[in-house]
């Protein structure tokens, strides 16, 4: 009976392990996506800025507002991407983690990105609607 109740306990957490990283993995899979695709988007907007910037269109006090804004930018992106990260590999070992510092890297990374669209935007190039990066979600929260 004592080796059916420990093959039982075994077998739970083996599964709540697998249920675990399953979930970490579909949100980190779809974090990647989401940081890719609004990667994708800053660099339509900003080949669009960069079009009337050539072509003398762009006040030098708006040029500024982008040269301070596209680092911030790639450090709040790269931020979040190393959050996601570190997620995922505190998540993979069964600890249970909670994604506060996570969230707060990737809200700050969608900020800066709807910061930086504003600014090209502002200086002529395309008018791109705010995005929106999924955060992580713990179930009961």
């Amino acid at each position: 009976m004592n080796n059916i109740s420990k093959t039982n306990k075994l077998l739970a957490t083996m599964i709540i392990l697998a249920i675990t990283v399953t979930a970490c993995t579909t949100f980190v899979r779809t974090s990647y996506q989401t940081l890719s695709s609004v990667a994708t988007i800053v660099d339509t907007a900003r080949n669009g800025y960069n079009e009337f910037y050539k072509a003398g269109m762009v006040k030098p006090e708006l040029a500024a507002k982008v040269e301070q804004a596209y680092p911030i930018y790639q450090q709040s992106m790269g931020l979040a991407v190393q959050a996601v990260k570190a997620y995922q590999n505190l998540a993979a070992t069964g600890v249970i983690v909670s994604p506060d510092s996570a969230n707060l890297a990737i809200q700050n990374a969608q900020d800066k990105t709807n910061e930086l669209l504003a600014v090209f935007a502002e200086a002529g190039g395309p008018k791109v609607e705010p995005v929106t990066i999924e955060k992580i979600v713990v179930k009961g929260k």
